[in-house]
């Protein structure tokens, strides 16, 4: 059996270099059409707020997704991420799905960081089930 490999990043940035941030967008607008079984593509706007495509309903839910390719660490984001939600919301998104590049960090007594929860807390107001 083949193990399952994890994208290196450095590699990503470095086959991509001329600009890793919209390679990354794509490649996550892949993967949410194959999630969602959409064959021949979502429509989308140059810097549509806050999400990336436009959303796909299923079972009266819309789902939309939101790419970001970030250098640093995801808790230093937290701001960005909670205006993306609150946005989102505001759109009438009931799910939303974040990829990044980053992992999540714990803090110094090994629980989830105090940013990660807050995100979730704010997603969570808003009635957005966050991925």
């Amino acid at each position: 059996m083949k193990k399952a490999q994890c994208l290196n990043w450095d590699n990503f940035r470095s086959r991509n270099s001329a600009n890793p941030q919209r390679e990354f967008e794509h490649m996550c607008y892949l993967i949410f059409c194959r999630m969602f079984n959409i064959p021949f593509g979502l429509n989308k706007y140059i810097n549509q707020a806050a999400i990336e495509t436009e959303p796909v309903i299923i079972k009266g839910r819309n789902i939309a997704f939101q790419a970001k390719f970030y250098s640093g660490k995801l808790q230093d984001k937290k701001k960005e991420l909670i205006s993306i939600i609150t946005q989102s919301s505001e759109l009438g998104i009931n799910k939303l799905l974040i990829f990044t590049n980053l992992s999540w960090g714990q803090n110094n007594r090994g629980r989830e960081s105090r940013a990660k929860v807050e995100i979730e807390s704010h997603a969570q107001s808003k009635e957005i089930d966050l991925e």
